[in-house]
């Protein structure tokens, strides 16, 4: 019974560690190759600008938290002028 518990918690502790490697290089692919945060900062002061509504806003930063690059980003951009 103890070595099964052992064995859970030793799976456990590997899904963690892939699952954060997986986030450091989604965060590392969105953020120092593809520079796709600059990208939404700039994308938000055009939707700005363009003085699109406060939920539309708040759509465009809900589904560009998940975008990888800043083609995804122009185009949740034209979506959210639509």
């Amino acid at each position: 019974m103890t070595s099964r518990l052992a064995s859970h918690k030793a799976e456990a502790a590997n899904k963690d560690t892939a699952k954060q490697q997986r986030g450091d290089e989604f965060r590392i692919m969105r953020s120092d190759v593809f520079h796709t945060d600059q990208a939404v900062a700039i994308a938000l002061e055009r939707l700005k600008t363009k003085k699109v509504s406060a939920a539309q806003l708040a759509a465009f930063e809900e589904q560009a938290v998940t975008a990888s690059t800043p083609e995804q980003i122009a185009y949740l951009e034209k979506e959210a002028t639509k």
